[in-house]
């Protein structure tokens, strides 16, 4: 299942064991989990923005639709 938010795109996906994997599919190194659908989606927001910050405090390049949030989070 997708969500789009502010133009992103999450996908969760319901694990075997109980939960939810979710995951930034533009910005792969953002992936998160949890229990509810609605704690996956906050755990992969914030999943998000610890990939971007940390991306550009190590000068990592982030894809171009990130490139505002990167410099928002510098």
């Amino acid at each position: 299942m997708d969500i789009v938010c502010e133009g992103i795109t999450f996908h969760f996906a319901e694990m075997e064991e109980g939960g939810y994997l979710a995951s930034v599919p533009d910005l792969p190194d953002a992936v998160s989990s949890g229990l509810t659908l609605d704690e996956a989606f906050a755990n992969a927001h914030e999943a998000l923005e610890l990939v971007i910050e940390s991306s550009a405090e190590w000068g990592l390049a982030v894809p171009e639709r990130f490139a505002e949030r990167a410099v928002q989070s510098a």
